[in-house]
């Protein structure tokens, strides 16, 4: 017996919905986390985009615009049927070979940065580099450094306010073989108004959430008033303010 195309059974709904947020983690909309998610439990698991509007409730322009993005990124391929003009939509099959790059090359990435910040510390009884007081130990232990000697020290290192707002080079970022951003230089001058003009999955919002760190970039640098995004996060956040459209926390 063939499920209804709305799923009554609540588990399959919940499972459309959670992996619609777990693919707004790793960069994609929330609307193309609910068509794959769906594609994994719909019946027959060969849907049409009609079928797929129908099951999900959602408008054809958001689910037209979403299997775009799913078709380039490699996690559907369309299938054609003899004798029928309609194109129909499945998993693809290394659908879960891309999420599984996309999270490997996360973790490298994650591995990579602590091994630079490992080699910046150095050795902790030498002095650092002109200019830059090494936090003091406390008392209690020789691992434990003093929040206050901290934020004095990266107070009085704070570089001045930039005339730049937001600059950035060679910015990009890849989910598995999909480049979502490619290589972006952008300047963007204090008290300038600008806007990311695109269609659905143009980058726009990864951009965004790079510039925020909440995503690592695959490749370049990006600095908000001077202060790379990356090395100074809380202070180059501290000084950007957002309006988005959920406030949920997400992977980097």
């Amino acid at each position: 017996m063939k499920r209804s195309p709305v799923p009554d059974d609540a588990a399959l709904a919940q499972f459309v919905e959670d992996m619609g947020l777990y693919m707004e983690g790793v960069g994609f909309s929330r609307a193309g986390g609910r068509v794959l998610g769906w594609l994994q439990v719909c019946d027959p698991p060969e849907q049409s985009a009609q079928q797929i509007v129908e099951g999900l409730h959602a408008s054809t322009g958001s689910v037209s615009t979403n299997l775009g993005v799913l078709v380039r990124a490699g996690f559907v391929e369309k299938v054609t049927r003899a004798g029928d003009r309609k194109t129909y939509y499945r998993i693809g099959p290394d659908a879960w070979d891309v999420v599984m790059t996309s999270e490997i090359s996360t973790v490298r990435s994650l591995d990579a940065l602590t091994r630079a910040g490992l080699d910046a510390i150095g050795d902790p009884t030498s002095p650092g580099p002109a200019g830059w007081s090494r936090p003091a130990a406390s008392s209690s232990s020789s691992h434990e450094r003093s929040p206050r000697s901290w934020s004095a020290t990266t107070a009085r290192r704070a570089p001045p306010m930039s005339d730049v707002a937001i600059r950035t080079h060679g910015l990009s970022k890849d989910f598995g073989d999909f480049t979502a951003v490619d290589a972006i230089d952008l300047e963007v001058a204090t008290g300038e108004i600008f806007g990311f003009l695109g269609p659905n999955g143009a980058g726009k919002s990864t951009t965004i959430r790079v510039l925020l760190d909440q995503l690592r970039p695959t490749a370049g640098t990006a600095t908000i008033l001077g202060r790379d995004v990356r090395a100074d996060s809380s202070r180059s956040a501290g000084a950007s303010g957002t309006s988005p459209a959920t406030s949920r926390s997400t992977p980097r």
